[in-house]
């Protein structure tokens, strides 16, 4: 039997569950699964992880082209993939669905958080066609912003991206050891995932013992999560790269396309099974609502009425959480880079006596001179200052995420025991993830330095008799510039992490909206008036269980001798 057949009747069932239920909030995922199911697809890895974890460094090293922009600064901005092709080439695809070429050297200003800063230019995805060495060119390589990136919304576009994502490399710094949000996406690549390896990246920055320590404390944090450990390998772009590289190769890659069937299998039975196991849950719901007694499902109508009453009071209260967050922005970054105000002025004072001197030429020369110094300057100086108080303004945005993360964990906590009273059950975990641990990084721009064009009338004043004058006059504007450039700075950064905070609390109030509305949508085709309605909807919501565990244990027996790789593929449970 086609190995697909079992896995086309599951998602059918599935499908027709959520039809019948309106569990519309699984639809996506069934269009994607189907699709998998049903088209011969290219293998997708992809390239997972922190912000600065080195993804684009490691993906340029791995294909053997310089063609994903790196930097200093996280600079991913949206999903691009990298196939193989025997010419260099590249097409954009925007949100609307709009296909264009580009030129290699343009990607940067569509990839890139720097030229398509917040995605303005509403790119959905980039698609990179390269020459690639023989044994990765039946592999698609998939480059994400990763979690903690530029932009939240990047980290909800990784978020979004895993569930079709096919095997996955997920990346860690050796400069920063495994974290609490590296293992939830972990978790969450392994479920969604058919394999995932780990490569801890940037190995030249540490001795081999200190990798090794590393290497052991990654799997020992892994191992208390997960059942089962993924691999890990180790990874430099400066030292012994072949080698690491032959390793990555050999032991995860290779294995995909010598067995590409069985990889194939593998991933389109775990889409199916996620899916699967999601519908699951809503139905244990729905059946219990429909099978419970008329006082039960009066109870349960009645809680999920309190919570649709209190929506208005919900709103009021992120307000609240919003405004009070945001007030004490700028006051707090003003604060933060004041303290540097006199040390700065200091700096450029005593750089200014040791660089002036070599200044020559009329007094309109000299003013651009001193102009072009000053814009340089201040702007080093203010990067340094945001860059050396990065912690303090993640702190505070930390602080945000707190609050409203609180008030999500207190509606979720009551609408749990709604439920829990009514039904005796709970409704299934979602993910909700606030976390943005991406810089604050700002635009240090430095407006013109004098309003006034007096050095228009150069001719008037010769230098030669004025010099000391307009430099004395040049060495005075030099505080008040430095004050006027913190306050723009000031500004700027107040802007970045309150646009953070209006997005939280945005997205917090649009979560208890769609749990709200999940809820209504999942049980209200089981709170019939009527016994028959009730009896019509029990009976199809047995039949849908029914199926779906059936065709399961199906597919199960089915798969339980194949092997991928090494290891053998785990029974489903």
């Amino acid at each position: 039997m086609n190995s697909t057949q079992p896995l086309v009747r599951l998602v059918a069932a599935v499908s027709h569950a959520c039809r019948e239920i309106g569990i519309s909030a699984l639809d996506a995922s069934i269009l994607a699964v189907e699709s998998l199911l049903t088209n011969d697809v290219p293998l997708e890895v992809a390239i997972l992880g922190q912000f600065k974890a080195g993804k684009s460094s490691f993906l340029n090293s791995l294909i053997g082209h310089d063609i994903l922009p790196v930097g200093v600064v996280p600079v991913t901005a949206v999903v691009t993939r990298v196939r193989h092709g025997t010419e260099p080439s590249a097409v954009v695809e925007s949100l609307s669905g709009e296909r264009r070429m580009i030129t290699i050297e343009e990607i940067v200003r569509y990839v890139s958080e720097k030229e398509n800063p917040a995605n303005v230019k509403q790119v959905r995805s980039v698609e990179v066609t390269v020459p690639l060495s023989p044994v990765l060119q039946p592999l698609i390589f998939v480059d994400t912003p990763g979690i903690g990136s530029l932009h939240l919304q990047n980290t909800d576009e990784t978020r979004r991206f895993l569930p079709t994502a096919g095997y996955a490399l997920y990346l860690v710094s050796a400069e920063r050891p495994l974290g609490e949000a590296d293992r939830e996406l972990i978790a969450e690549a392994i479920r969604y995932c058919g394999g995932v390896a780990i490569v801890m990246t940037k190995c030249d920055l540490i001795s081999r013992e200190q990798a090794d320590e590393l290497v052991s404390y990654g799997s020992t944090q892994l191992a208390a999560v997960l059942p089962t450990a993924p691999p890990l390998f180790r990874y430099s772009v400066r030292v012994d790269t072949a080698i690491y590289q032959a390793e990555i190769v050999n032991r995860f890659l290779r294995p995909l396309i010598t067995h590409y069937d069985t990889a194939l299998t593998v991933l389109r039975r775990r889409k199916a099974t996620v899916l699967a196991e999601t519908c699951l849950e809503y139905l244990r719901i729905a059946l219990r609502a429909a099978e419970d007694t008329e006082e039960k499902r009066s109870a349960l109508a009645r809680a999920v009425s309190a919570e649709v009453g209190t929506m208005g009071i919900a709103r009021q209260d992120i307000q609240m959480i919003m405004t009070g967050c945001l007030n004490t922005t700028r006051p707090f970054v003003e604060n933060c880079l004041f303290t540097y105000r006199d040390t700065i002025v200091q700096k450029l004072l005593y750089l200014f006596d040791e660089e002036s001197v070599r200044w020559h030429g009329n007094l309109y020369q000299t003013t651009r001179l001193f102009e072009s110094w000053l814009k340089e300057h201040i702007a080093e100086e203010i990067a340094v200052v945001a860059a050396r108080e990065q912690t303090t303004f993640q702190e505070k945005v930390r602080s945000a995420t707190y609050h409203f993360e609180r008030y999500l964990r207190a509606f979720r906590d009551r609408l749990d025991q709604r439920i829990l009273d009514a039904l005796g059950m709970k409704l299934p975990d979602r993910a909700f993830d606030l976390s943005d641990e991406r810089p604050v990084t700002p635009d240090i721009r430095v407006g013109r330095i004098f309003d006034t064009p007096l050095d228009l009338l150069w001719f008037l004043f010769p230098m030669t008799l004025f010099r000391r004058i307009f430099f004395r006059w040049y060495r005075k504007q030099i505080p008040d510039e430095v004050e006027k450039n913190l306050f723009r700075a000031v500004s700027e950064i107040t802007e970045i992490i309150n646009r953070r905070i209006e997005y939280f609390a945005h997205e917090t109030y649009g979560f208890i909206t769609r749990e709200v509305e999940t809820l209504q949508q999942v049980l209200s085709a089981h709170s019939p008036q009527k016994a028959k309605e009730v009896a019509a909807c029990t009976k199809v919501i047995q039949e849908s269980l029914a199926t779906v565990r059936n065709l399961g244990e199906q597919e199960n027996d089915s798969l339980e001798s194949r092997t991928l790789g090494r290891g053998k593929i785990e029974r489903v449970t």
